[in-house]
């Protein structure tokens, strides 16, 4: 038709708008990561209240059927004691 303008074609310039905005995208989560592991590796973890008190332990000799049991004896292994009253 005569007289009549065409629009431009606006695809590829969105496109590379779009592109732009994904590496962009892709820098902030990279930057992101290498900052959370920067993070992760340069900070140990602190102790828990157990751990620092796990040296702390005085022996404790309890006197059992079976003969004689001694706190120091189980030196690496996990223990539970269990104080009760029966009265």
């Amino acid at each position: 038709m005569p007289g009549t303008k065409s629009k431009p074609n606006l695809r590829p310039q969105r496109w590379r708008q779009a592109a732009r905005r994904r590496g962009v995208l892709w820098a902030v989560v990279g930057g992101l990561g290498l900052f959370v592991a920067w993070q992760v590796i340069s900070n140990p973890l602190p102790t828990t209240k157990a751990q620092s008190l796990a040296g702390l332990a005085p022996d404790i000799t309890l006197t059992t059927q079976q003969g004689e049991y001694r706190l120091s004896e189980q030196k690496g292994e996990t223990v539970a004691l269990f104080f009760a009253f029966v009265g």
